[in-house]
């Protein structure tokens, strides 16, 4: 784990135990923070425990073997050996959506995400082009935090669903009450805390510098871009910020606290560095 990604980390920790102890020591003093401290490692270690496989049964993502996909295997072996990664295990989602997903707890022990549909559909140049984009982030920022909040989400998730009364009646509109009320705003300091904070536009520079083609480049995300809402497909909020670009939502908070900023501008950017005119 980075330098910044850990002292990230432990600021999430610090975060998690005070929200911990604090109460139990206002009501048993010297005990309840004991106690306080002991949830707090436990919380810690279940976030920790099995994650990888966890966030990958919640993307419902298979192995992407090298006799399905030479191509792909291919270039992630030459864009790592060029950056000097760990190759990353390659992994595709069953949808016919364009997308690629990036986790891992270090960069040595990353999945990459493919779907079906961008397997399908992108050129072999387009490909290339966003393998180097997500092999581009993994070199240059800590996914760790990415992860980590992965957890956390699914965690509280977890917590606000379980809540629910089986017999109640209008059971989704009390669950997304309850995720208005107790999820979103429990999770703000820790999304502020974890999640990876990147100069996008910067990293899609370096990536058409690694796979020699900024045009291919622009030209997927545009592609992602226009048939994000066309061919939709549906993923926990737990892993929706672990996308290129986040699958669509109708909750309107979630879009506020986790799209990133639309890819107009940065496809202006590569567009303006391949025809040599000023962004």
């Amino acid at each position: 784990m980075a330098i910044l990604g850990f002292f990230r980390w432990v600021l999430f920790a610090a975060y998690s135990a005070v929200f911990f102890t604090l109460p139990l020591s206002l009501l048993w003093n010297e005990t309840g923070f004991v106690i306080g401290l002991a949830l707090c490692g436990a919380f810690l270690y279940r976030l920790r425990a099995g994650a990888t496989e966890k966030i990958a049964k919640r993307l419902r993502i298979q192995t992407l073997t090298r006799a399905e996909s030479p191509l792909v295997h291919s270039l992630v072996d030459d864009y790592c050996r060029r950056l000097s990664l760990t190759p990353p295990r390659i992994a595709v989602i069953e949808t016919p959506a364009l997308n690629f997903a990036l986790f891992g707890f270090s960069r040595a022990h990353a999945t990459l995400v493919l779907t079906r549909g961008a397997l399908e559909s992108f050129k072999p140049s387009e490909i290339s082009a966003l393998l180097a984009h997500e092999l581009t982030l993994l070199w240059h920022t800590d996914i760790s935090g990415d992860s980590w909040l992965s957890q956390f989400l699914a965690t509280l998730n977890w917590i606000v669903d379980s809540s629910k009364d089986p017999s109640a009646q209008s059971v989704y509109s009390f669950s997304f009450f309850v995720k208005q009320v107790i999820l979103y705003p429990l999770g703000l300091f820790p999304i502020l805390l974890l999640k990876t904070r990147k100069n996008m536009s910067k990293i899609d520079g370096r990536a058409a510098k690694l796979c020699g083609n900024a045009q291919s480049l622009a030209e997927a995300l545009r592609l992602i871009d226009a048939m994000r809402e066309r061919t939709p497909f549906s993923v926990p909020l737990s892993v929706r910020h672990l996308f290129l670009l986040p699958p669509p939502v109708s909750d309107p908070l979630v879009r506020i606290l986790f799209d990133p900023t639309p890819l107009a501008q940065r496809i202006a950017s590569l567009e303006a560095s391949f025809s040599g005119t000023p962004a």
